[in-house]
């Protein structure tokens, strides 16, 4: 009983690491797109400054 417990427990972190690391890796893209999309506005304005 106690074996089928942690085998359980075991299988809900190792779903829960896998989310993480998905969820991680969604969050860096979606960072990485901001900083471009800053970049590119920040080339726009000198452009339109210069």
């Amino acid at each position: 009983m106690s074996s089928e417990i942690e085998n359980q427990v075991q299988r809900i972190k190792y779903k829960v690491q896998s989310l993480n690391a998905k969820a991680g890796h969604r969050v860096s893209q979606s960072t990485h797109k901001v900083a471009r999309r800053k970049q590119g506005q920040s080339s726009k304005d000198k452009v339109a400054f210069g």
